[in-house]
């Protein structure tokens, strides 16, 4: 029995955490009150600020979470099962620059009251900086793909095929 097999609770769990983690920091940002008039805005502010690092740090634990090994088993499932960790953790940040895009000028349309410039330093902050550090995550898995490949070759044997 090969324990590469259960290797899809490991990713789901991360998928769960990241997820859970974003909804938790937008969440926060979204309840986060303006400061008081006579105040200047510096606990607000740094309330705001680690909602959004918590959003920040959702997302690269769901792209990582979706970056690792698919394993094998009937939950080996999508349409990048069969492709490389970096394959996986790009198209991740993909995903992460069009929802950006969507935020921007979808929740002004959706929900009265807002602007575009209101959610576009929100949007901008948590993807932009998710993309940017999703890119490292990307390179780092894309190395990892690469090296495992050497390693493959030079010792001779293939450990791609999985094992029942």
């Amino acid at each position: 029995m090969s324990l590469r097999r259960y290797f899809w609770v490991v990713r789901a769990l991360l998928l769960l955490v990241g997820v859970g983690l974003f909804a938790a920091g937008l969440d926060a940002v979204a309840s986060t009150s303006p400061s008081p008039p006579e105040s200047d805005g510096f606990v607000e502010g740094l309330a705001y600020i680690f909602a959004l690092i918590s959003g920040v740090s959702g997302l690269v634990v769901a792209q990582i979470g979706y970056a690792l090994p698919a394993g094998t088993g009937r939950f080996r499932v999508g349409p990048l099962a069969d492709r490389g960790a970096g394959v996986r953790s790009g198209a991740v940040v993909v995903l992460y620059l069009l929802i950006a895009i969507v935020m921007v000028y979808g929740i002004p349309v959706v929900v009265p009251g807002v602007t575009e410039s209101m959610t576009y330093a929100t949007a901008l902050f948590v993807f932009a900086i998710a993309a940017v550090v999703g890119a490292v995550v990307t390179g780092i898995a894309a190395l990892s793909d690469i090296l495992l490949d050497l390693y493959r070759r030079h010792s001779g044997s293939d450990e791609s095929s999985p094992s029942t």
